[in-house]
């Protein structure tokens, strides 16, 4: 039903995991380090429980470690957890910033968790040897295995061409597999590859992991359908609130949308 021609031939730009000089890196947007300096040398907040625990919400995905919120990361936390948002999910759009997150989320222990993995961004078919592939899934099942990380963050991103197709479909299979056997639930995110996720989650349906999030859906009623065939809860952010798409998404997704399979995402910043 979903048999989409997944070739590809175009190479994405150049963006990999590898390293980097740390001046250049930093003078760019920051990194890691920095931000964990930051994140330590920052004054304590004293963090108000929710006025409504009844009424408390999860935010199912947001990128608190995105360098626009260096400034106040943790008073944006603050105002969150004050207006009954118990518990943040961080998923974090290079892998390279786990390690961030991961202090972030220890820093915030009980109110901030991470969803994480390699990231389209991170992938290209020239930057990674075969030896290079396996070190670095290595390294991504020990960062799995850590008690603040909480799902696996698995995508494809055709609609900016930052890497070759295959790759992104081999590490998504390869993340599916790992996420199931440290029973972790997945985040699945895409760009411009709506059926091609279907049908590549119908080819492993019998072994998909459990809990599972497609994150930031966009699509249609009939893929709405096919994800929640899946199993899937459906990730909304504010695309609901875009003048654009908003009407469509009021009036065809969100009514046949079961409440029991409805999360929020706040999608920030």
């Amino acid at each position: 039903m979903f048999r989409v021609d997944r070739a590809g031939s175009r190479e994405g730009k150049k963006t990999s995991l590898r390293k980097t000089n740390k001046a250049k890196v930093d003078a760019k947007s920051g990194s890691s380090s920095s931000q964990k300096d930051a994140l330590v040398s920052a004054p304590p907040v004293t963090l108000i429980a929710p006025s409504n625990k009844n009424k408390a919400i999860i935010d199912c995905g947001c990128n608190l470690v995105n360098r626009q919120f260096d400034s106040d990361q943790q008073r944006v936390i603050q105002r969150a957890v004050s207006s009954n948002v118990s518990s943040l999910i961080i998923i974090p759009n290079d892998y390279e910033k786990t390690e961030t997150a991961i202090s972030l989320c220890k820093y915030h222990a009980g109110v901030c968790y991470v969803a994480t993995g390699l990231h389209p961004n991170n992938i290209t078919s020239k930057k990674l040897s075969d030896k290079q592939q396996t070190v670095l899934l290595s390294e991504l099942k020990q960062t799995l295995c850590s008690p603040e990380v909480i799902a696996v963050a698995i995508g494809l991103d055709y609609g900016r061409d930052y890497a070759l197709r295959f790759p992104q479909e081999k590490f998504l299979k390869t993340q599916i597999e790992m996420a199931v056997e440290l029973e972790l639930p997945a985040v699945f995110h895409e760009s411009g590859a709506t059926d091609v996720l279907l049908e590549l989650l119908n080819e492993a349906r019998e072994n998909l992991p459990k809990r599972s999030m497609i994150f930031n859906f966009r699509g249609t009623k009939t893929q709405l359908d096919a994800f929640l065939d899946l199993g899937l809860y459906i990730g909304i952010t504010g695309v609901i609130c875009d003048s654009n798409s908003g009407p469509f998404f009021q009036s065809h997704i969100l009514p046949p949308l079961p409440h029991s399979k409805l999360l929020l995402c706040s999608n920030s910043p």
